[in-house]
């Protein structure tokens, strides 16, 4: 024990010789002394090789640190996009099922049915910002917005297949009912109108359909049938001439021809009958008042 506090304890002379000035410099250390100098350089030596060791894995490291952030944002941007993306539909869907259900709640059928262009608009959704709930309100409001547009749809079909207005314009000469017929004067009973016009005024369908028979008879002279769908057919006799041909689809104020007496007819006029389920009405109600 002595003997290693002996050599700790010796002094060692270092001599060193500048290379520019050529001085010589000698100091003395202790073997302690010299010991811990080398200890802490190897230290120091063993800290920088594992730091040029972890150097590369650091970089690394930063790089993913990098990419995550970079997706975290486009994450981001993205689900805030899809959020305001629903937001828009949202609102759009909102605004038209309000402009459905104010459809109908119009007290005329007639408007409901002709103002029923399922339009739509923009409009606001509050402060909502779980997309999942948005999700669920979207599908809830299309359901609700396809089975109004499902009613509304076949409603408006039935619309523009209803005989709707005069055939004609002018003025009821004979109504439907009895009456003595102005060519035989025997009592019998009219299934139709007869509007008188003046001859060569257009003849127009009163409701959608399809031309069913064109054709010319003794007592009705040219006439046309057009068969509008949902059990209603319409009836136009003692035409000058007819303009549509069998299976042509007609629209409600197409002309389908044109005001003559041919056939059993005193006058120039068109008789005009509705037929619903196969059975002749009476077609003042489909009159309504209105000419063509």
């Amino acid at each position: 024990m002595k003997k290693c506090w002996h050599i700790l304890r010796s002094q060692v002379k270092i001599d060193m010789t500048s290379p520019f000035q050529r001085t010589e410099h000698s100091f003395t250390l202790t073997m302690a002394t010299l010991l811990g100098l080398f200890s802490l350089f190897g230290i120091c030596l063993i800290l920088a090789i594992t730091f040029i060791i972890k150097l590369p894995s650091y970089f690394e490291l930063q790089q993913r640190l990098s990419l995550a952030q970079k997706k975290i944002s486009f994450l981001e941007r993205k689900y805030n996009g899809n959020l305001n993306d629903l937001k828009i539909t949202l609102a759009q869907l909102q605004q038209t099922e309000q402009k459905l259900r104010s459809l109908l709640k119009l007290k005329s059928r007639d408007k409901i049915l002709e103002r029923a262009n399922l339009a739509v608009l923009q409009g606001g959704i509050g402060e909502v910002e779980d997309i999942d709930l948005i999700r669920k309100e979207v599908n809830r409001r299309l359901k609700s917005i396809a089975a109004l547009q499902v009613y509304l749809k076949k409603q408006k079909s039935i619309y523009l297949a209803t005989p709707c207005g005069f055939p004609t314009y002018g003025y009821i000469s004979s109504g439907y009912g009895w009456r003595k017929n102005p060519i035989t004067h025997k009592r019998e009973f009219h299934y139709g109108v007869d509007v008188a016009a003046m001859e060569g005024t257009p003849v127009k369908s009163t409701a959608d359909g399809i031309v069913v028979y064109v054709g010319r008879t003794k007592g009705s002279g040219n006439f046309v049938i057009i068969k509008h769908g949902y059990g209603y057919t319409t009836f136009y006799a003692h035409l000058k001439r007819y303009i549509v041909k069998v299976g042509q689809r007609v629209k409600r104020g197409q002309v389908i021809g044109y005001v003559g007496h041919t056939g059993l007819a005193t006058g120039s006029h068109v008789h005009y009958e509705v037929w619903h389920h196969k059975k002749r009405v009476n077609p003042y109600p489909y009159l309504k008042g209105r000419k063509s």
